[in-house]
Parts: structure tokens; sequence; C-alpha cells
């Protein structure tokens, strides 16, 4: 049975305390970075991500002690690295020459490609984006058959997919490290109502549903940790991206200060409560986007 959340804005007194970094190296490798978007974060700081270089091609990158590296699917088009975990393996998607998506696996500087194979008489090979990724391996992501989305979690070279029930499109963002799952869902019928979801238990799939009061539109969770605080965001009316971190049952304002900080959007979360996330002036999507760590301290 599904169990509605019903919760209050309730600012927390340490969020106003806390600080905001910025996320910027202006190269990262021989590449200059023109736009920036830190995803992951893992126990020890190290941050995953991607950015765009002079070109507009989109390069994945790992962020650790202020060196920037490049992670690069070998031969894709575009890289988006998305998800880390304490071992240092990365999780994202790319773009193959033809135009083709596919999530991968980079373990120990190998990459592997993750992508949901359908049966044959059902179209074979889908669109498949990798995110989130915990400790014991297992990454969640979501996968296309046309327009409609199809939630999974990957483990050991398999896919268990599922969807959140009346729902036409679900997709997985992040895991922490208990197996909880967060992501978001449109419900069919309705696929403009997007809503966000918490899967406790992936084998009993016990939901929890999670919306925004302030997000007519759109309420979307990217990230979990191991506490099951929660980072996401919402949509307003003119269609700014609102941060929030969701810890002990309340929504907790999280953006950026000032008029940059109009569009802000958190995506990752560690054990230790600090966030990775991005930010803009205004718009759902811009040129001027950049990134932040978001600390207690």
């Amino acid at each position: 049975m599904l169990r509605h959340l019903i919760l209050l804005l309730t600012p927390l007194a340490l969020l106003s305390a806390a600080e905001f970094r910025p996320v910027a190296p202006p190269n990262c490798g021989s590449y200059p970075v023109t736009w920036i978007q830190p995803t992951g974060i893992s126990s020890d700081n190290t941050i995953v991500g991607h950015f765009l270089d002079e070109t507009g091609k989109a390069h994945g990158f790992h962020l650790k002690a202020k060196q920037c590296t490049v992670v690069d699917y070998p031969g894709a088009t575009n890289t988006f690295a998305w998800g880390i975990n304490r071992h240092g393996h990365i999780s994202g998607y790319f773009y193959d020459a033809g135009g083709g998506v596919h999530g991968f696996l980079r373990k120990d500087g190998a990459f592997a490609e993750v992508t949901y194979i359908a049966p044959p008489d059902q179209g074979g090979p889908r669109p498949t984006f990798l995110y989130g990724l915990n400790n014991r391996g297992q990454a969640v992501g979501v996968y296309y058959q046309g327009s409609l989305a199809t939630a999974f979690v990957h483990e050991n070279g398999q896919f268990r997919t599922f969807s959140v029930p009346e729902a036409s499109r679900t997709a997985a963002y992040g895991i922490n490290n208990a197996g909880a799952i967060v992501g978001a869902y449109q419900v069919r019928g309705r696929e403009g109502y997007t809503r966000g979801f918490i899967l406790w238990d992936v084998a009993k799939l016990r939901f929890d549903l999670l919306a925004h009061p302030r997000g007519q539109a759109a309420t979307i969770l990217w990230g979990i940790n191991d506490d099951e605080e929660i980072v996401g965001q919402y949509f307003d009316a003119q269609a700014n991206s609102k941060g929030f971190l969701w810890s002990d049952g309340s929504f907790n304002r999280l953006q950026y200060p000032g008029p940059t900080g109009l569009s802000t959007a958190p995506y990752g979360i560690n054990r230790s409560g600090y966030v990775v996330g991005q930010y803009g002036p205004s718009g759902v999507f811009l040129e001027q986007r950049f990134g932040f760590f978001w600390t207690w301290e």
C-alpha cells in the first residue's frame, strides 16, 4: 500500500548557518570548463559529475583534493558521470556515435557498459541511464521504451525493474547503502504532474510518495544518504528550480544565496550530510550553470 506523506515546510536553524562553496574548476585536464553539474559525493568528499567544454561536448569528471580528472567513456560522443561510492567506483551514462545512450560503471579505471536489453520480440537494447551507486555496487537508473520510462536496480549484471503504481513513467536517481531508493514518477494520464518517491524495500515494493507543498509542477528526489536524509528540487510557477533537504519528516530550504542562485538543484548527499549540486540565475536549463558544495560546518 502506498503511504502518502503529509509534510510541513519547516526551516532548520542549522541550515541558515551552513556554508555554500563553489565547485568550479576553470580547467579539467586540458579542457576549459564552461558549464558544470556536480551530482555525486562520496564519504571522503570526492565529487563526481560532468561539465561542458568550449565546444559544448560533455565530459565526466572526478574531483578530489582540488585535483580534477576527466572521466570519459572510450569512444563516447558525450559522457555524464553521476554517482560515486567509497571504493571510488563511478556510475553514469554516455552517448555513442550513433546517438544511442548506455549506462556505465567504472571500477579501478576500467569501464563496463550497462544497457538494459529487452527480449528480441520487444525490441532488444533500450536507451539506458545509470545514476546513483552505493557501496554494495547496486546502481539505479531508468530505461526507455519510446516515451515510457521504467526504473531499475542493477547489481552483478542483473536488472530488477519496478514502477510506482499508476505511474506512466518512473525514474530512479539515488540509492543508499541500505538499498533505499529515491526518484520521480509521473501519474498516468497526467504526464505533466511529477512527484517524488521513496522505495524502502524493492523486493516488497514498499513506497512512500513525496511532494513539496510548493511544487505545483514537479518534485524530484535526487539523492539519499544512510541517515535517510534526501535532497531534491521542486519547480515554482516561473520554472525556477528550488532546492531542499528533507530530514526528520520536514522540507528544509537549500538554496544558493543571491540572484545567481534563483535556480538551485541539489543532487548528491553523503553520510556526513554534505551536499553537491548546481545553481544558476533563472530558468530550467540555461547556459549559465555553476556547481556548489554545501556543508554544515
